[in-house]
């Protein structure tokens, strides 16, 4: 896979849900691929017309990221489910 540069208008709402979206089916690696490739555009053209997309994009992505590593988290601490009619042994 080519990455390429992920740009977001936040000032858009609909570019910034839509692009939201078009994340969370990204896997981890392609993220992480893709917030590398805007850094690297954004240090060659650090005055360049679409910084400001490109620094939006990369805020976006590292939201992601972090939604997963929160999600992550959180799961491990969730305790397994009870099989109903089973009743708490401190009860």
């Amino acid at each position: 896979m080519r990455v390429t540069a992920f740009l977001v208008d936040f000032e858009n709402a609909t570019d910034v849900a839509r692009k939201r979206k078009l994340l969370q089916g990204w896997s981890e690696d392609a993220l992480r691929g893709t917030l590398n490739r805007n850094r690297l555009e954004t240090m060659s053209d650090p005055d360049g017309p679409t910084l400001r997309l490109l620094l939006s994009g990369s805020i976006l992505i590292r939201c992601e990221l972090a939604r997963r590593t929160t999600d992550a988290a959180l799961e491990a601490q969730t305790p397994a489910p009870q099989p109903a009619g089973r009743r708490s042994s401190a009860a």
